[in-house]
């Protein structure tokens, strides 16, 4: 979502995004309108919504990959200016607020920050959808099988199968862990219920890069490469 106007002040911007809060981060709010945007059908240049690129990026795009990531240029490359130029204050101001700005970035266009108005990472949100969705994909042909132990120890292999795969391949999950009898009691047997406890640690983003550097004739060096 966005605001209904571009010239919408900054500090009703962050109250609509406060206003729009809602648990699980469904709900991302975009500032900074695009001033001009060409209109890849009459080749003029139009302004835009800012929410239109972040739609745009979310749905061409892996799940882990950060919504302000270099590569999503590629997604707001029909931009050529923007209404403001926030300075850093602002744009700390707008990310401690769950709301994501466009931002002017060496040549082209970036959301500054990644976050939903509940002030969770957009990426780690997909990536827990997609997660969810994986697994319960896989169960779906279990719903309604009879619940005997071979049926409920392979259930936890399949799923483990699939995360320690995703963790190998150091996509969206760097641990896990799949318990099929914490949950999974005589009672909730009794009400033909099957319960599986699954836990993922997601992998996380590196928002900032902070080099800790020392150049001088007096530097104290430990090691060097060749």
């Amino acid at each position: 979502m966005c605001a209904d106007a571009a010239n919408t002040s900054d500090a009703t911007q962050n109250t609509e995004a406060a206003a729009n809060q809602v648990a699980g981060g469904r709900i991302v709010y975009c500032k900074n309108y695009p001033s001009r945007v060409l209109d890849p059908v009459t080749g003029t240049f139009i302004a835009a919504e800012p929410h239109t690129f972040m739609a745009s990026i979310l749905s061409q795009t892996d799940p882990e990959q950060h919504p302000g990531d270099e590569d999503t240029k590629q997604y707001t490359s029909a931009i050529n200016a923007l209404t403001s130029a926030p300075d850093e204050g602002v744009l700390d101001t707008s990310r401690k607020a769950g709301t994501c700005e466009l931002v002017e970035d060496d040549g082209g266009f970036v959301f500054q920050s990644g976050v939903t108005t509940d002030h969770l990472e957009i990426a780690d949100v997909r990536a827990a959808d997609w997660l969810n969705e994986s697994i319960g994909a896989r169960m779906k042909h279990d719903v309604k099988k009879p619940n005997t132990l071979s049926r409920r120890r392979m259930q936890v292999g399949v799923i483990s199968d699939f995360l320690e795969e995703n963790r190998k391949a150091e996509h969206l999950i760097e641990a896990w862990q799949v318990d099929g009898e914490a949950l999974d009691t005589s009672v909730s047997r009794g009400q033909n219920k099957r319960k599986i406890l699954i836990r993922g640690r997601l992998i996380s983003h590196q928002n900032f890069v902070i080099l800790a550097t020392e150049f001088g004739t007096q530097a104290v060096v430990t090691s060097s490469a060749a």
